[in-house]
């Protein structure tokens, strides 16, 4: 297991305020807790985190490149297999 403590820009629903925005609407924060096996890196990027609560703590897995989930959503659209909708604005 790690824990990585990731920004945010967006934040599109959370169940409990594991994710705090900074004062003046500025970037969301929070610490998100992943396995080994996602080798996590630090540096920059577009990602798509989803995940579970477990006990209060955020969990995913590993997240894909947000242009790669974009790719396939919209691909998925097109063909209607799309089991939930996203703004993505």
């Amino acid at each position: 297991m790690s824990q990585v403590d990731v920004s945010v820009q967006k934040v599109y629903r959370q169940k409990n305020r594991i994710f705090q925005q900074e004062e003046g609407g500025g970037e969301w924060r929070g610490p998100i807790r992943t396995l080994l096996q996602c080798k996590v890196k630090k540096g920059g990027g577009d990602f798509l985190f989803t995940g579970n609560e477990h006990f209060g703590e955020a969990w995913l897995g590993c997240a894909p490149r947000f242009k790669d989930f974009m790719l396939v959503y919209q691909a998925a659209r097109e063909r209607g297999a799309n089991p939930c909708e996203f703004e993505l604005n």
